[in-house]
Protein backbone atom coordinates (compact mmCIF):
# COMPACT_ATOMS: atom_id res chain seq x y z
CA UNK A 1 0.00 0.00 0.00
CA UNK A 2 1.04 3.69 -0.95
CA UNK A 3 0.94 6.04 1.88
CA UNK A 4 0.71 9.60 0.34
CA UNK A 5 -0.98 12.92 0.71
CA UNK A 6 -4.61 12.04 0.08
CA UNK A 7 -8.20 11.44 1.76
CA UNK A 8 -7.92 10.98 5.54
CA UNK A 9 -8.03 7.07 6.27
CA UNK A 10 -7.73 7.02 10.16
CA UNK A 11 -11.27 5.69 10.23
CA UNK A 12 -10.83 3.31 7.64
CA UNK A 13 -7.79 1.49 10.09
CA UNK A 14 -9.71 1.85 13.06
CA UNK A 15 -12.85 -0.06 12.17
CA UNK A 16 -11.31 -2.29 9.05
CA UNK A 17 -11.50 -5.21 11.60
CA UNK A 18 -14.82 -4.74 13.51
CA UNK A 19 -16.56 -4.50 10.29
CA UNK A 20 -15.05 -7.37 8.62
CA UNK A 21 -15.82 -9.63 11.13
CA UNK A 22 -19.64 -7.90 11.40
CA UNK A 23 -19.53 -8.64 7.50
CA UNK A 24 -22.73 -7.70 5.33
CA UNK A 25 -24.13 -4.57 4.20
CA UNK A 26 -22.16 -2.78 6.51
CA UNK A 27 -19.16 -4.12 6.19
CA UNK A 28 -20.00 -3.63 1.78
CA UNK A 29 -20.82 -0.16 2.71
CA UNK A 30 -17.91 0.65 5.03
CA UNK A 31 -15.50 -0.67 1.79
CA UNK A 32 -17.64 1.83 -1.09
CA UNK A 33 -17.23 5.01 1.26
CA UNK A 34 -13.51 4.66 1.65
CA UNK A 35 -13.03 3.53 -1.92
CA UNK A 36 -12.05 0.00 -1.17
CA UNK A 37 -13.91 -2.77 -2.54
CA UNK A 38 -12.46 -5.73 -4.18
CA UNK A 39 -12.88 -7.50 -7.48
CA UNK A 40 -13.91 -11.17 -7.10
CA UNK A 41 -13.69 -13.62 -9.58
CA UNK A 42 -16.20 -16.26 -10.47
CA UNK A 43 -15.57 -19.64 -11.80
CA UNK A 44 -15.62 -18.80 -15.31
CA UNK A 45 -13.09 -16.25 -15.09
CA UNK A 46 -15.12 -13.20 -15.19
CA UNK A 47 -15.02 -10.33 -12.51
CA UNK A 48 -17.55 -10.06 -9.90
CA UNK A 49 -17.39 -6.75 -7.90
Amino acid sequence: MLFAPGAPREEYFEQVAEKARRGGQEFADFLVRHDSYFVEEEPDGTARG
